[in-house]
């Protein structure tokens, strides 16, 4: 499986130089015959599972938790909605396995995104510990993994509508591929860690 991996991998990485540049959602393009592999969606959020974890063993993290990193949120708060994402992104990808329809949309305001969802998920999250997100959001991952080998090959590569609507409009829902979602998932928690680590260099600065 390793192996397996490592090739896949190697293969998409050669395809990311060429496209990466001109549009970084590359992997969300339409393109034809089968575009994305599960164990290269396996290894893209093992890759942002060891980062949750790594973040989750240091000192640093249980020490600045109750600090603002937004002009609304603590750092606990902002893991509580990337927890609340895991939990979504796999509801969402068991909703396509069963081949059933969804009954609600997480519709985006612009330049807002979901606001009044996320606002909603944080606040159910608000009296748990930080271990107890970061194992929603590491057992979420691991649920995602298992789903990415499961699959059957319609289901993982075929678009279908996704309860998000970016633009306002619950009559406009996203049409992606369950491997995009999940592609989809790692680019939200990249764009997270990525905020959480400049948040805490300046801090560091700042002492």
């Amino acid at each position: 499986m390793l192996e397996r991996i490592t090739q896949e991998w190697q293969a998409l990485a050669r395809d990311f130089e060429r496209d990466a540049a001109s549009n970084p959602q590359w992997f969300l393009r339409e393109r034809g015959g089968v575009r994305i592999r599960p164990t290269v969606v396996f290894a893209e959020l093992e890759d942002t599972l060891a980062n949750w974890q790594e973040l989750r063993a240091s000192a640093w993290v249980g020490e600045a938790q109750d600090q603002l990193i937004t002009s609304e949120w603590t750092l606990k708060n902002l893991l509580a909605h990337v927890a609340s994402w895991e939990t979504e992104f796999v509801n969402q990808i068991q909703t396509a396995l069963r081949r059933a329809e969804f009954d609600y949309t997480i519709v985006f305001s612009p330049k807002v995104g979901p606001k009044e969802w996320n606002d909603e998920q944080v606040g159910r999250r608000r009296e748990r510990t930080l271990d107890e997100i970061f194992d929603e959001i590491e057992s979420g991952t691991r649920r995602l993994q298992d789903l990415a080998l499961e699959l059957p090959q319609d289901i993982f590569s075929t678009p279908r509508a996704f309860p998000i609507a970016f633009d306002s409009d619950p009559r406009t829902p996203w049409i992606l591929s369950a491997a995009q979602m999940m592609l989809t998932k790692c680019m939200h928690d990249r764009h997270h860690l990525a905020r959480i680590e400049n948040f805490r260099s300046s801090n560091e600065r700042g002492t």
